[in-house]
C-alpha cells in the first residue's frame, strides 16, 4: 500500500477515534449523571454548538484536503471531484461531532438547546471568522 493511501487510512482512523471519544464522553456523562451548574444563558448555547461545528469542520477539512484528497484523486482522477469526496467525508464527521457536542452540552448543563437556522448561520460565520483569524496568526 502506498504512502498516499496509508495517510488517508491514518486520517480516517483519527476521525473514527475522535467520534468514539465523543461517544464515550456522552455515554459516561449520561451514565454517571454528571451535571454542571452554570449561569450561561441558554440562548448563547444555541450559537456555541454551531460555532464549534464551524471551527472543527474547518480544522478537519484543512487536514482532510492534505490526507484524503490525494487518495480520492487516485481513485476519481478529477481534483474537483476528489475535493467534493473529501468534503463530504469530513463534513459528515464534523456534523456528527457537532451533534455529540450539542448532546454533551445539553446533558452536562441540563438544558435543551433550540435549533434556529438563522442563529446557526450567524454562529457558523462567527466560528469561521475565529478559525480563519486563529489560523492566520498561527501560520
Amino acid at each position: 500500500m502506498n504512502k498516499i493511501f496509508l495517510n488517508a487510512l491514518g486520517y480516517l482512523l483519527f476521525l473514527i477515534i475522535i467520534v468514539i471519544i465523543f461517544h464515550i464522553i456522552k455515554y459516561e456523562i449520561k451514565k454517571q449523571n454528571i451535571k454542571l451548574k452554570s449561569n450561561i444563558d441558554e440562548k448563547y448555547l444555541e450559537y456555541f454548538y454551531i460555532s464549534f461545528f464551524a471551527i472543527i469542520s474547518g480544522i478537519l477539512l484543512m487536514f482532510g484536503y492534505m490526507f484524503f484528497t490525494p487518495a480520492f484523486l487516485n481513485i476519481l482522477s478529477n481534483r474537483n471531484l476528489a475535493n467534493v469526496a473529501t468534503s463530504t467525508a469530513v463534513i459528515s464527521t464534523s456534523l456528527l461531532l457537532s451533534a455529540y457536542f450539542q448532546d454533551i452540552l445539553q446533558e452536562l448543563l441540563n438544558v435543551k438547546i433550540k435549533v434556529d437556522v438563522y442563529k446557526n448561520v450567524v454562529a457558523y460565520i462567527i466560528g469561521r471568522i475565529i478559525l480563519i483569524t486563529g489560523i492566520h496568526f498561527i501560520l
